[in-house]
């Protein structure tokens, strides 16, 4: 579970190397949160101002993706 403020820095939703075939797609694990689904979790992510989403999981439980768009997040980036 996560605890505190956490940043991930090198969240990658796809595979964007030029000519690469390798699967990659990282995913974050959220299922110690008990959300209901895609939905509720999409309640608790919003942009920071600066580039980057926040998932406010608690008051005192922030994810911090940087580089990352809120509205480019998507169910399949989470396990739920």
């Amino acid at each position: 579970m996560v605890s505190g403020q956490d940043v991930i820095n090198d969240f990658d939703q796809g595979n964007a190397a030029a000519g690469s075939t390798a699967a990659e797609h990282d995913v974050i694990d959220l299922q110690d949160y008990d959300l209901s689904g895609w939905s509720a979790l999409q309640s608790l992510i919003g942009d920071d101002g600066s580039g980057n989403a926040v998932i406010h999981l608690t008051i005192d439980d922030t994810i911090t993706l940087n580089g990352i768009h809120a509205a480019d997040l998507k169910a399949t980036d989470f396990v739920i």
